[in-house]
């Protein structure tokens, strides 16, 4: 407990944004959203989630986001115009992504 009093009071000052402290208090956020259908996922993901980029994966186009501390892909069948499966990315799925992103420091 004495560590979650010393994050709120850091939360009070400003410094952390309010989704961070609701991820202190409530680890089994990404439960909650494995749990919910395609489209409440779709809506949460919109509006909660960050588009980082896109990768093309054997047809299918794979939007990743993040959300919160974790990354999501929502895979897109170009052809059917449909959204096949949004899911949160593991290490293995992570792979894909990674010729897609640049880092730069200015």
């Amino acid at each position: 407990m004495r560590n979650a009093r010393a994050r709120l009071r850091v939360s009070r000052a400003g410094t952390l944004p309010a989704v961070y402290l609701s991820l202190i208090f409530n680890p089994t956020i990404m439960d909650h959203f494995n749990s919910l259908s395609l489209g409440d996922k779709r809506k949460f993901l919109w509006d909660q989630g960050r588009y980082v980029l896109t990768t093309d994966f054997y047809g299918a186009r794979v939007k990743l986001f993040s959300l919160y501390t974790s990354f999501v892909e929502v895979y897109y069948h170009p052809v059917e115009k449909k959204v096949m499966r949004i899911s949160v990315a593991g290490d293995q799925e992570m792979k894909k992504h990674l010729s897609g992103i640049k880092v730069s420091f200015k």
